[in-house]
């Protein structure tokens, strides 16, 4: 049954904040900030450190990519672990962080991924998402506009990129509800397989060898 605490329940509107704080750690922090910024952004860097050398896209991913990398590393004692942020302020232990990280990163794939659409006029978040997302786009446009020619003199290693991103990235897992808040921000059914035979997360950037 669904219960409602108020400020004046005294003990048990405190235990009512911790049980929603406990559970906005797993669902806010660990499932969308950890997961669907920093770790998922690894991925993508593992795979273009190792395949752009002279591409101009390199210039474009290279110092994004640098930072999100430089900050995990320094987190990553302080979040991860027996006493890391995760086990101290969650459920979950350890181990079960890890496998709910995982979880949540099988089902996130760039292809078709858009913000949400604001749910109601005043969803500030929403529209301040989609109006960064059309100021990424719009640059990212002129970028490849302006440097088309040498971007496609080098098109072998955005094509190495995305051999190596799809055959390094987590296991696929599909989507566990069945009417997501927005479908932009699910990923399609697996297409593609990983270097074990698995299902991949992650779509190929592209087919174009050249």
């Amino acid at each position: 049954p669904t219960h409602t605490y108020r400020p004046t329940d005294g003990p048990l509107w405190q235990q009512a904040k911790r049980i929603f704080r406990s559970a906005w750690a797993i669902a806010g922090e660990t499932e969308t900030h950890l997961t669907q910024t920093h770790l998922n952004v690894e991925q993508y860097a593992c795979a273009a450190f190792r395949n752009l050398r002279t591409n101009p896209v390199r210039e474009l991913l290279f110092p994004n990519l640098q930072e999100v990398v430089a900050i995990n590393n320094q987190g990553a004692s302080a979040i991860f672990g027996p006493q890391g942020v995760l086990s101290k302020n969650t459920p979950l232990t350890p181990n079960s962080c890890w496998h709910r990280l995982l979880w949540r990163l099988g089902q996130l794939d760039w292809a078709r991924w858009a913000p949400r659409k604001p749910l109601y006029d005043d969803h500030r978040y929403a529209k301040a998402a989609n109006l960064f997302w059309d100021v990424v786009s719009e640059y990212v446009d002129g970028f490849f506009k302006t440097l088309g020619a040498e971007i496609r003199a080098a098109w072998h290693e955005v094509h190495a990129f995305s051999v190596d991103l799809v055959a390094h990235a987590v296991v696929h897992v599909d989507y566990p509800f069945t009417r997501p808040y927005d479908s932009s921000e699910i990923s399609a059914p697996a297409r593609c397989i990983r270097r074990d035979g698995s299902p991949s997360a992650v779509s190929p950037i592209t087919d174009r060898t050249a």
